[in-house]
């Protein structure tokens, strides 16, 4: 099994387990594959968690920015998700950038929460939520 098969294969396993959903990022000219992003369900009702990547040579030229965007707002729009929230290690700056972009705002910091396999990190908290002027609006 070659490794991008495995990572296919994991990716649909997550739609198909009703986990979330993960797309590919595309350049709109082109149509090559640049990257992936992801919606992923949180344990919490109505809480989901975004992650993106992007291959090397893609960064900078605002694809993370609008997958991060659209993916949110398909989940709050459209799949009734409320909030959506990220985790990004401090010295991610790009992705802090990206995320405010996108319409997150910062939350805060947890503690060695992150886990790689040779270390743990912090993480802060990014977060888009449903609009509350407009849920407001409908509530009465």
């Amino acid at each position: 099994m070659d490794a991008a098969g495995a990572f296919v294969r994991r990716q649909w396993s997550r739609v198909e387990g009703g986990q979330g959903i993960s797309l590919a990022v595309a350049d709109a000219v082109t149509g090559q594959a640049v990257g992936s992003v992801v919606v992923m369900l949180r344990p919490q009702p109505g809480v989901a968690g975004l992650g993106y990547w992007l291959i090397p040579s893609a960064r900078g030229h605002g694809y993370a920015r609008r997958a991060a965007t659209l993916a949110t707002s398909w989940a709050l729009d459209v799949a009734g998700i409320a909030r959506v929230e990220a985790w990004v290690e401090p010295d991610n700056e790009a992705s802090r950038r990206v995320l405010a972009a996108a319409g997150f705002e910062q939350e805060g910091v947890l503690r060695s929460f992150l886990t790689f396999p040779d270390r743990r990190a912090d993480a802060v908290v990014f977060s888009r939520i449903r609009d509350p002027a407009g849920e407001r609006a409908e509530g009465g």
